[in-house]
């Protein structure tokens, strides 16, 4: 029988509940910059970026063009000025890294599993995001590699990346 000897674990929607931590991201944007923050606005945002990452992830736009539309879209239906869309974004990516909210489980299972397994977390997540959520949280012990695309030059599933 074959032994692993290690683990490569994605981060969002596996160890981090990338949702939650979206939810208080957007909103704390949201707040800062003089806007709404009700569940409607937030949902307004949610599907904006879903939509882009979508795109991205089938290779149809790149990385980039996330951070550039998804705020200045999101303005547009705001009302807003969507010209402040890339600082909103920015201001935006930074608050997320402040939040990295574990799944139930996840810090157990990685204690358990770091005696074993070295273990990496593979992300398409944004790098400024992505360090912020991983270096604050209490996985970074036993996690010792963090792989983002970003920083990689290809994405997830790519061969390349792997």
């Amino acid at each position: 029988m074959k032994h692993y000897r290690y683990l490569l674990l994605d981060a969002d929607e596996t160890l981090f509940d990338f949702p939650q931590s979206e939810k208080f991201a957007i909103a704390q944007t949201l707040k800062d910059y003089g806007f709404s923050c009700d569940e409607e606005t937030i949902s307004l945002y949610s599907r904006i970026n879903h939509a882009l990452w979508q795109r991205f992830n089938l290779g149809e736009i790149p990385r980039e063009q996330i951070r550039q539309e998804r705020f200045s879209r999101l303005l547009a239906e705001l009302g807003g000025n969507p010209g402040l869309g890339p600082e909103m974004d920015q201001h935006y990516a930074a608050a997320l890294g402040g939040f990295g909210i574990l799944f139930p489980g996840a810090l157990e299972m990685c204690r358990k599993l770091a005696g074993v397994y070295t273990m990496a977390i593979v992300t398409n997540g944004f790098s400024v995001s992505q360090h912020g959520r991983f270096d604050r949280s209490p996985i970074r012990e036993y996690i010792p590699y963090l792989f983002i695309s970003e920083e990689l030059g290809c994405q997830k599933p790519q061969k390349l990346f792997f």
